[in-house]
């Protein structure tokens, strides 16, 4: 017997592979290895935290409307002036800096909130009417209304397709 005969890709006989567990003693092992290293480094907060907390924060809701598109963000513990919005090129950006502040004789045991410089760049599929852009931020939650230029809708055209 073949080591190609004991590969999936190899196995001819089978057409459709299907990766489980079971079937892959070699998947379990590598799952195994994944779990303990995201394991080993959940106990270094500001490696795992920090990558976590400038992919996702802050996370966002995205609502579109006949001449509006509406983006709420959670920041929770935030202040309003912690926070600076721009919009260039068809491209929101919220960013800024949750500040934590600490006693000098302090010992942390544990931390699960985040804390840092933060940004976020949202790309928008229509025209907005800069001028007219409104940000209103209540209860931890920043919410921006961009109101869309009447000709911007965007129109779809169809492609035919040729047989060659």
């Amino acid at each position: 017997m073949s080591i190609k005969n004991l590969l999936p890709v190899w196995n001819k006989k089978n057409a459709l592979v299907r990766r489980s567990n079971i079937d892959h003693p070699f998947l379990t092992m590598q799952e195994e290895m994944n779990r303990l290293f995201d394991q080993f480094f959940m106990g270094f907060p500001a490696l795992h935290f920090q990558k976590q907390f400038t992919d996702s924060f802050p996370r966002i809701d995205m609502r579109e409307t006949g001449d509006k598109i509406i983006i709420e963000a959670e920041m929770p513990g935030m202040d309003e002036k912690d926070i600076q919005i721009s919009l260039n090129h068809n491209v929101l950006t919220i960013h800024g800096q949750k500040q934590e502040k600490r006693e000098k004789n302090e010992k942390v045991y544990y931390l699960e909130r985040t804390y840092g410089f933060f940004h976020r760049s949202i790309p928008l599929h229509s025209e907005v009417d800069e001028k007219h852009v409104e940000a209103k931020f209540k209860r931890g939650v920043l919410r921006i209304t961009l109101p869309k230029l009447p000709d911007s809708e965007q129109k779809t055209k169809s492609i035919p397709i040729r047989i060659s």
